[in-house]
């Protein structure tokens, strides 16, 4: 009699939780997104366009882009950047080809 207790018992708790971790795969699929930090990472190891440069000055500046020449300033190579600003004035930025950090 014992056993067919332990038996029992086995059933009752072991059942429902096999059925709980089915239905977590079930009604939950894993999909295999990239995280924040492995496109920052990836976009950290390409080296930035003088296309993608341009674009991140005009949105930064919203002025118009007047040249591109492609530099090294402190061991970093990267973009310098000339642009006629909205108000007339012209201002020059280097942008790091590694991080599109902007500088100027």
């Amino acid at each position: 009699m014992g056993d067919w207790v332990v038996m029992r018992a086995r059933r009752v708790l072991l059942v429902p939780l096999f059925w709980l971790f089915v239905s977590a795969f079930i009604f939950n699929p894993v999909v295999a997104e990239p995280s924040p930090t492995s496109i920052v990472s990836s976009f950290l190891l390409a080296q930035l366009s003088s296309g993608q440069a341009v674009n991140l000055i005009q949105a930064k500046t919203g002025g118009k882009v007047l040249s591109v020449i492609e530099t090294s300033r402190r061991g970093a190579t990267g973009y310098l950047i000339k642009v006629l600003m909205p108000e007339g004035r012209i201002r020059k930025y280097f942008v790091d080809g590694q991080t599109g950090a902007i500088a100027g």
